[in-house]
């Protein structure tokens, strides 16, 4: 999983340039993708996360989101980030969800 995940995140950093320069790190057992220190999105297990926000509100209406969750203390944790499917990254809509 993890080649997966590095896959994803090097796709994200090329398809979402615009923002900036897109660093990653290890986090909840994930990796978190931030422009200028503010984390904007995770890669786990191959699959990118966009934070939900104002912007994303009426896409997550029309579409329900798959959320990010992870196990922390035997329990499952949901976090506000939902995953981009395939039909945001074939339209290039995924970048106009965080502008």
């Amino acid at each position: 999983m993890k080649s997966l995940s590095y896959k994803r995140i090097y796709k994200s950093q090329e398809y979402l340039a615009t923002l900036g320069t897109i660093e990653y790190r290890s986090l909840f057992g994930s990796y978190s993708l931030t422009v200028d220190d503010t984390v904007f999105a995770m890669v786990s297990d191959g699959e990118l996360y966009l934070r939900a926000c104002e912007q994303s509100a009426q896409y997550c209406v029309k579409h329900p989101p798959v959320w990010l969750t992870y196990k922390k203390c035997g329990r499952s944790v949901t976090l506000n980030y939902y995953r981009v499917d395939e039909s945001l990254w074939r339209n290039g809509n995924a970048a106009n969800l965080l502008i």
